[in-house]
């Protein structure tokens, strides 16, 4: 069975504002093992406030420009892959995560598995203010996007494409297929 000491969550950060970061930070705590928060080029007084809240499970990585979303989850995996870390759960730097949402995620990648079932990544049901909500899941079904919504909080979905942010995924995975 999986752990949240054995996650590392992945924060990508570009001129963020203080208060949605503080609350995200906050809300990982106790849920992953650490926090990388990778910085895409922001001014100096967030490198500050970053550093004064770093700690041994807040580790700030500054990569001094913009490098895109993808290059800052990379180096954040990167770290992780360092520090044995079997999963990782990525973040953009204005989410805010249920206070239980590693471990319901880690305990379906474990049921999933125990059915046979080859998991390359699991997502929560989330809310976005600015759409209907929740947004509903998708399915490429040959030709066509199939919706699929979570009728339950415990409904799992199968799904051909997850948004990054709240994204779990097993280090195998990443390591089978690249980063």
């Amino acid at each position: 069975m999986n752990s949240p000491l054995n996650v590392c969550a992945v924060v990508v950060t570009y001129h963020p504002d203080f208060g949605a970061l503080e609350s995200l930070l906050a809300a990982l705590t106790g849920q992953v093992a650490a926090t990388v928060v990778v910085d895409n080029g922001s001014p100096a007084d967030y490198a500050a406030w970053i550093r004064a809240r770093a700690q041994d499970a807040v580790v700030p990585l500054f990569l001094g420009e913009n490098m895109g979303v993808a290059a800052a989850q990379n180096r954040g995996i990167e770290w992780a892959r360092a520090h044995g870390c079997t999963h990782v759960v990525l973040f953009d730097q204005d989410s805010l995560p249920a206070h239980d949402m590693v471990g319901v995620l880690l305990e379906a990648a474990d049921a999933a598995r125990a059915r046979g079932v080859a998991v390359a990544a699991l997502g929560p049901r989330y809310t976005d203010e600015r759409q209907d909500n929740p947004p509903p899941f998708l399915r490429v079904r040959g030709l066509r996007v199939e919706r699929r919504r979570c009728v339950t909080p415990d409904t799992v979905v199968a799904v051909d494409y997850l948004i990054a942010s709240g994204c779990l995924i097993p280090m195998d995975v990443l390591n089978a297929v690249g980063d």
